[in-house]
């Protein structure tokens, strides 16, 4: 199974509630995937109630010669619910044109942002709303 697949069953889990079949599912990818993979598995631990995990992901992701992928780092970020970084990884993931951002706001992984300003803020700058 491709890691695309894993991260998203891994969102699946989550969202029924099933934390440690996420994690795994995330774990998994992480081992076969790209940085991106291993943003979904610092967000799973975060909302799994892993936090202590997510951070060296994070750091490890930051570290000097890697190159983090800017939507997936604002979604480990909003696991994390550090809103500044959750608000400041979309803007980079636009400087950079990176593609998910198209999902902003259709992924209800980003729910926890939605009420605040500068999601709307985001949404309409990348034209996202009608």
């Amino acid at each position: 199974m491709f890691s695309l697949a894993r991260a998203q069953l891994g969102h699946a889990y989550l969202q029924k509630g099933m934390r440690a079949e996420a994690i795994t599912e995330f774990e998994a990818g992480a081992r076969i995937g790209s940085p991106s993979d291993r943003a979904h598995l610092a967000y799973g631990c975060a909302i799994g109630g892993r936090r202590e995990d997510a951070m060296p992901i994070l750091a490890n992701l930051m570290s000097p010669g890697n190159h983090p992928p800017p939507f997936h780092m604002a979604l480990a970020y909003v696991g994390l619910a550090d809103q500044p970084e959750a608000f400041r990884w979309p803007e980079r993931a636009r400087e950079v044109h990176d593609p998910w951002l198209i999902t902003l706001n259709i992924d209800r992984a980003f729910d926890p942002l939605r009420a605040d300003s500068r999601f709307a803020d985001i949404v309409r700058a990348m034209g996202l709303v009608p």
